[in-house]
């Protein structure tokens, strides 16, 4: 007997999965530049979702706001476990 599920089970679980669009930037999701861009399975070609475009000027604030959270070290000094 297996565990394992099946494509189609696989596929229904799937469907029922709500992904969030948005950029996560500091403990918010975030509209971004309000372009999306289309994630494509490969394999099928079929699209899988669409996420968020990111300008510089985004990606500047995930990065600052990252070094911040890094050097605060709430997160940091965990012990990776904890992570």
């Amino acid at each position: 007997m297996s565990d394992l599920l099946t494509r189609d089970e696989y596929a229904a679980i799937a469907e029922g999965v709500e992904l969030p669009r948005a950029a996560f930037i500091d403990g918010k999701f975030r509209a971004g530049t309000g372009e999306t861009l289309v994630t494509v399975n490969p394999a099928t070609g079929e699209t899988l979702c669409e996420i968020a475009a990111c300008n510089a000027e985004d990606v500047d604030l995930a990065v600052s706001r990252a070094r911040e959270a890094f050097d605060a070290g709430h997160w940091s000094n965990l012990h990776p476990s904890e992570r």
